[in-house]
């Protein structure tokens, strides 16, 4: 008789599940198909009569591969359409999960939802800030330049959704128009996001604020958003920062580095570091935060700030 962990490790039986192609992660289709199998499940790579879910992903969505196409064909409801994650938490749960959260149909319906509440609050903002000047006035503040020298302007991408509709042809053409070899969006291609820490001129009090600019593509039009009227104390508007990057990019904001190239959902912002090993980096908090790749320019990034910070205390202390 078999037993309880072997009776529940077969999450799979009676399901036959058809692996789409483009997945963004490192495990390979061959891995997928082992892990489908001992779990007591069969694998196709295309959709037939007997098939009951597509794994697929956003982009051979967006374009329609002829998996997705025979899928929408036998009803949708019938064969439904997921992202890979789903396949990643039924192993890591060792539970078979609802495909509702992981349906890309539903990806796409609420993020364009998402992204039209965006532009509306955004509108409204843009509106308000020059009638009244809310954004950030350059001319009395500066941008926040940390004890590392590293700079409060921080770039975040996301590709945008659109771009998935070209099919394979399509974007062989633009690609030979354009003399490029890949197919890497370009930054017209992305929706960016510019989050700003500012800092006010005036010392007496520093004033701190948070904002930021959402463009839909490079040149676009920006939307301006500044959450709180005035500027504030830097803890309660650097939270502002912290909390807002997270929100966006699925990671905490000290965990930018170790997470760099980690797969999240593709709702989610990217942030790219700084490529150049001499750029100020910024204060990490925990070292395991501090990717290998990372460790030697923080940790001198950080000895000369904490270095910096003694000799400013020293020089108050007596007046220099």
């Amino acid at each position: 008789m078999a037993s309880l962990s072997q009776r529940r490790s077969q999450i799979f039986r009676g399901t036959r599940i058809a692996l789409g192609d483009n997945f963004r992660t490192d495990m390979h289709i061959s891995d997928m198909e082992v892990a489908i199998t001992r779990r007591g499940g069969q694998v196709t790579r295309e959709v037939d009569k007997d098939t009951t879910i597509l794994i697929t992903s956003d982009k051979d969505y967006m374009r329609k591969s002829n998996n997705v196409k025979a899928a929408l064909v036998k009803g949708g409801k019938a064969v439904p359409i997921v992202e890979w994650q789903w396949l990643m938490d039924c192993i890591d749960r060792n539970h078979k999960r609802p495909v509702k959260l992981y349906r890309l149909e539903q990806n796409k319906k609420q993020r364009k939802e998402d992204e039209e509440e965006a532009q509306a609050e955004a509108a409204i903002y843009a509106e308000k800030m020059e009638r009244e000047g809310l954004f950030i006035n350059w001319e009395l503040n500066d941008i926040y330049t940390d004890a590392t020298g590293f700079k409060f302007k921080v770039r975040l991408t996301r590709p945008r959704a659109e771009n998935g509709e070209m099919d394979e042809d399509e974007r062989s053409l633009v690609a030979a128009a354009s003399g490029r070899t890949d197919d890497r969006p370009r930054d017209n291609e992305h929706e960016i996001m510019t989050l700003y820490l500012a800092e006010s001129k005036e010392k007496n009090p520093t004033l701190y604020t948070f904002a930021f600019e959402y463009q839909k593509r490079k040149g676009g039009k920006k939307y301006k958003n500044r959450p709180t009227f005035a500027g504030g104390v830097f803890a309660d508007e650097f939270a502002r920062f912290k909390d807002f990057f997270e929100r966006k990019c699925g990671i905490s904001w000290d965990e930018r580095l170790a997470r760099v190239g980690v797969m999240r959902h593709l709702n989610f912002f990217e942030y790219d570091p700084p490529a150049n090993s001499g750029v100020p980096l910024g204060l990490i908090e925990g070292d395991d935060n501090i990717p290998e790749a990372y460790k030697e320019a923080v940790m001198a990034q950080r000895e000369a700030a904490e270095a910096q910070a003694i000799q400013n205390e020293i020089a108050e202390l007596f007046g220099e």
